[in-house]
């Protein structure tokens, strides 16, 4: 954005740069600029970005993307959600080049983003990480579902552990060392 912005989300990508998730997609601030610097940058490639959480020890960025819908299930409970509410994984290292381009030259960072979808897992609400041993675990939470998936190094992604069907919307989630709290 050109000036002020919703912000859904924020992540430290360095010392230097903060992501920044809004309905108008993903940005990336400069941090240390001088005065006449364009503070945002937009990063083509990418719809609305509601959460996003780097993946350490991968150089991924997990994000969900997409349009959000809200939906009153009880005078209680209120479900954000959407069909295109995708999980999608970015890489870290092919971001800091198009970036490193886009902060220092008036080069348009749209080309090089290429996120690559996570499973077929849609009306995501919300997700969490943890790591058990060696292992990097996504825990995700849609309108009816919980899922469990762990990374696969030999596929490059996330792959399907186990699904729980749910009653009421998850509207949090943590991971603490031995399980994962909803």
């Amino acid at each position: 954005p050109s000036g002020a912005a919703d912000v859904n989300c924020s992540w430290p990508f360095n010392d230097q740069v903060v992501l920044m998730g809004s309905d108008d997609g993903l940005h990336a601030l400069e941090l240390h600029r001088t005065p006449n610097d364009q503070p945002w940058i937009r990063i083509g490639g990418m719809p609305s970005v509601h959460m996003m959480k780097g993946i350490q020890g991968l150089d991924l960025l997990i994000c969900v993307i997409g349009e959000l819908i809200i939906m009153l299930v009880s005078m209680y409970y209120i479900v954000l959600t959407g069909k295109d509410r995708d999980l999608v994984l970015l890489d870290l290292t092919s971001l800091g080049h198009c970036l490193s381009q886009g902060l220092r030259s008036s080069c348009n960072p749209r080309a090089a983003i290429q996120p690559s979808s996570i499973e077929d897992i849609s009306t995501v609400t919300t997700f969490d990480l943890g790591r058990r041993g060696d292992g990097v675990y996504l825990c995700v939470a849609t309108a009816d579902s919980v899922f469990v998936l762990k990374y696969s190094s030999r596929h490059g992604t996330f792959v399907h552990r186990k699904e729980v069907l749910i009653k009421q919307p998850v509207s949090c989630m943590h991971f603490t060392p031995d399980f994962a709290l909803l």
